[in-house]
């Protein structure tokens, strides 16, 4: 008998990527902050999600903030 069956899936896209790009964030090659492109506050924080997994709005990053 089967209990408490669990499946687990996952990524591990670009792995070898992350060294190099720690190393551009940390010698100031990206802007990071060029990134965020919407801004919402911790109230608004349903649409916030909302809007994000529409994918509108030339979005790149959606950033919650919490008073």
């Amino acid at each position: 008998m089967w209990t408490k069956l669990l499946n687990v899936f996952g990524s591990w896209t670009c792995s070898f990527s992350f060294p190099a790009a720690i190393d551009l964030l940390q010698r100031g090659k990206v802007d990071l902050k060029s990134l965020i492109t919407h801004r919402y506050a911790f109230d608004d924080s349903d649409k916030a999600f909302a809007d994000a997994s529409a994918y509108a709005d030339n979005r790149i990053k959606t950033v919650v903030t919490i008073p």
